[in-house]
């Protein structure tokens, strides 16, 4: 079953989308307002993992990996695995480039420097205006879904790590709640999509099972 048929994804759409719109009515200003009065040593923490969530970064393990077993110590396996988190983490990742100029959102410093809040859709190509969605958690949670169908042995950490480039990006000052959330949202969505378009190329005794493949449907 498609996961985009279950009713789980479907909940959780509808939940997401809630949220989101909650959080732009009513939250998004007071955290924000919230993360900027953290002391200086967490908003660097919050700008060092950042730091480590810029798409290549998150790319690298999987450009060097699939280098590595394509032409260093040949594995079709595990080359069609890094493979496919290659191409699940860079399509959202300039997917997400679209939506954040179609979008426009102002990003907090905005608020914080003269008072400007909300969408001026089109503007987003300017990087004040390019808030929503969450470049950093499209990313991060694509490589982070990637690995969890891919490598479920280490599904607690990719879990913490989503988690973690969240709250990072709030305390940076880069982001409201909303534009996070949803491009957690995002990247999972997209993620999955390219991963069902790439199952083909993996070899069928290194697939994960089925219901891993569809995100637990």
């Amino acid at each position: 079953m498609r996961f985009w048929r279950s009713w789980q994804w479907w909940a959780g759409l509808a939940a997401v989308a809630a949220f989101v719109g909650a959080s732009i009515l009513w939250f998004d200003r007071p955290v924000a307002r919230w993360a900027a009065a953290r002391p200086e040593a967490w908003q660097d923490l919050g700008k060092w993992l950042s730091e480590l969530g810029q798409a290549h970064w998150v790319l690298l393990p999987g450009v060097v990996g699939a280098i590595w077993c394509r032409w260093w110590r040949p594995d079709r396996e595990r080359l069609a695995r890094f493979q496919a988190y290659c191409w699940a983490v860079a399509l959202p990742s300039l997917a997400e480039l679209l939506l954040k100029g179609l979008c426009g959102r102002a990003r907090p410093k905005l608020l914080f420097e003269k008072g400007i809040y909300g969408f001026f859709p089109g503007t987003g190509w300017h990087y004040r205006y390019a808030g929503f969605p969450s470049g950093h958690n499209v990313t991060v949670t694509a490589a982070m879904t990637a690995l969890w169908v891919l490598h479920p042995p280490g599904r607690p950490l990719y879990l913490a790590g989503a988690l973690a480039m969240m709250a990072a990006r709030v305390l940076a000052k880069g982001h409201f709640p909303a534009d996070v959330v949803a491009g957690s949202f995002i990247g999972l969505t997209l993620a999955l999509l390219v991963l069902r378009w790439r199952a083909a190329a993996v070899p069928a005794a290194s697939r994960p099972p089925p219901a891993a493949a569809e995100g637990g449907a």
